[in-house]
């Protein structure tokens, strides 16, 4: 299985499934939802303590976040 660093691997070169390096986390500050009838939620994925001038990763999910604050789980 690969494991990608989200502050150095480009997410187009990544075709395949895989797990992140230990040190990444999901940037709850930046989650997001949509709600039309499920709530579709993303949330961008970054190195830890690393602020990103653009997130190639993003972990999504149904139902697993509001629509209305930052958050995701």
């Amino acid at each position: 299985t690969p494991r990608w660093t989200p502050a150095t691997h480009q997410a187009r070169k990544s075709r395949t499934p895989g797990a992140f390096t230990k040190g990444s986390t999901l940037d709850q500050t930046k989650a997001n939802g949509y709600k039309h009838m499920k709530t579709y939620c993303v949330v961008p994925v970054t190195p830890e303590n690393m602020t990103l001038a653009a997130c190639e990763f993003w972990a999504v999910g149904l139902d697993c976040c509001s629509s209305t604050e930052a958050d995701f789980y």
